[in-house]
């Protein structure tokens, strides 16, 4: 995973290297939050992100942690 910070909006590349599908959160921080700790339920009503079995997505999220946009594209297996 990767993350780009610009002023207002960051970019993460999440991966699924399983066979099987994944639902997962996330939980962007700024340098000042990051000192504080995290409050039970932290992550309650964050958008819940699906990738299928390998997957990788790229997100860029606003100054509210929001996804504004996906591009989606399936990995490549290294395997073959």
């Amino acid at each position: 995973m990767g993350v780009i910070t610009q002023t207002h909006q960051s970019s993460v590349c999440l991966t699924n290297s399983t066979k099987f599908p994944a639902r997962v959160r996330t939980l962007i921080e700024s340098p000042s939050e990051v000192r504080k700790p995290l409050g039970f339920n932290a992550l309650f009503g964050h958008p819940l992100i699906e990738l299928g079995p390998g997957e990788q997505r790229n997100f860029t999220f606003d100054k509210r942690h929001v996804p504004v946009t996906a591009k989606s594209f399936a990995r490549k297996d290294s395997s073959s």
